[in-house]
């Protein structure tokens, strides 16, 4: 069980510009960028930051969400986080990506575990 990588999570809506703000703090360039048209939300990641952007309730959604690890496997750090304490929000679920879920922590965290391919 290993956290590979942990992202902060940016909320906006507008993502070019907040995409520029990003780029000059970091000093470094989009290495991700796509489009949830399901959910009609853009990503971008830029060093550690992902930053989402959409308007109305889907919004509302996402800002629960206060950050996303990597993770080498999502079923063993999803027993551990259960064990203790940790209460499902999303569960185990396939995405482009690999895979993905979201928990509540018991101190009120909530973070998306992401398993990539």
């Amino acid at each position: 069980m290993k956290i590979l990588k942990t992202y902060s999570r940016v909320y906006t809506s507008d993502l070019d510009k907040t995409i520029l703000f990003y780029s000059g703090l970091t000093n470094q360039k989009i290495s991700q960028r796509f489009k949830i048209p399901d959910l009609d939300v853009e990503v971008a990641y830029i060093g550690d930051f992902i930053i989402i952007s959409g308007k109305g309730e889907i919004m509302n959604q996402f800002r629960k969400v206060h950050s996303c690890c990597i993770v080498e496997n999502i079923e063993k750090i999803k027993a551990f986080l259960v064990q203790n304490n940790s209460s499902v929000f999303l569960d185990i679920q396939t995405i482009p990506s690999g895979k993905n879920m979201i928990i509540q922590h018991p101190d009120g965290m909530t973070i998306e575990y992401i398993e990539l391919k």
